[in-house]
């Protein structure tokens, strides 16, 4: 079950400021952006969030402890399909947090994790208070979120270019076969 933790705290702040998502932020800016993130964890093997679902539209930082995503295929007898696996410093439910719609994948917390949230709700009065963090932040996630795409788009172009022989495995040398 989810919990949550106490405000997150200045070591908390230092951390942050590690990450990707608040790249080009200074450090006070990082401490407003602290002030206005939820401490939470999740245990092994619970669900952060589902495809499908709008629930839970929050954007999560990964402070600690690893969270699968996979994404749910409409064919019961086909397994889910293997998306991320993301860590420490990694933000997850960018998609649902930044346009509201439905979560396009399910994260399962592989083991407990400590994390931060920003809700939905608390981005907006962040938007209010101080515009040029949260500007700084959606850019960050739209850098995030195309270096996930690329990602996706290198696998799938593997995955076409093995569908069509491309990775053909090679005959053994004569002079290997001669050692065996």
């Amino acid at each position: 079950m989810t919990t949550t933790l106490s405000r997150p705290t200045e070591h908390v702040a230092e951390v942050v400021s590690q990450f990707n998502l608040a790249r080009n932020l200074t450090m006070e800016q990082v401490r407003i952006l602290c002030r206005h993130l939820e401490a939470i964890s999740f245990q092994a093997l619970e669900i952060v969030y589902r495809q499908g679902s709008p629930e839970n539209s929050d954007l999560i930082i990964l402070l600690s402890g690893h969270l699968d995503v996979v994404r749910e295929l409409p064919s019961s007898q086909s397994p889910s399909s293997f998306v991320a696996k993301l860590g420490p410093g990694d933000a997850a439910g960018i998609l649902g947090f930044v346009d509201g719609r439905p979560h396009s994948a399910t994260g399962i917390a592989t083991c407990s994790i400590e994390a931060l949230a920003l809700s939905r709700k608390t981005f907006a009065h962040l938007v209010q208070k101080h515009a040029d963090i949260a500007i700084v932040l959606l850019k960050n996630l739209i850098v995030i979120a195309a270096d996930i795409a690329y990602e996706m788009l290198d696998r799938h172009a593997d995955a076409m270019l093995y569908m069509h022989g491309a990775y053909a495995r090679s005959p053994l040398p004569d002079s290997y076969s001669k050692h065996s």
